[in-house]
């Protein structure tokens, strides 16, 4: 396993275990399946504002979550204030994955 920063050739894998969330869960508050494209300009948003995105990958190059920081909110006050999220493909929920991506997240 390895945890390393997200590269725009994850994207696609990125994508799919998100939309896995929006399809069976109410987490993410979507009701639509967000494309690569989409998906792409949001990783694209957080490395701009020199926030981290983080993938956790096996030894096979597969993605198997991931997790970053976002801005809260706009306005000045919350300048310093951001937005965990932590995705794991399903199949290896309850493993600890999600506890190890936050851990590297917030260092």
């Amino acid at each position: 396993m390895e945890i390393r920063k997200v590269k725009f050739s994850d994207v696609e894998q990125i994508t799919a275990i998100y939309n896995f969330y929006v399809e069976n869960t109410q987490v993410t508050f979507e009701e639509e399946c967000a494309t690569p494209d989409e998906m792409h300009s949001r990783v694209e948003k957080v490395i701009q504002r020199d926030l981290p995105w983080l993938v956790l990958e096996n030894e096979e190059g597969e993605v198997l979550g991931y997790a970053y920081a976002s801005p809260w909110h706009n306005r000045s006050a919350y300048r310093f204030t951001v937005e965990a999220t932590v995705y794991l493909m399903p199949e290896v929920q309850g493993q600890g994955y999600g506890t190890i991506l936050y851990e590297a997240l917030l260092a």
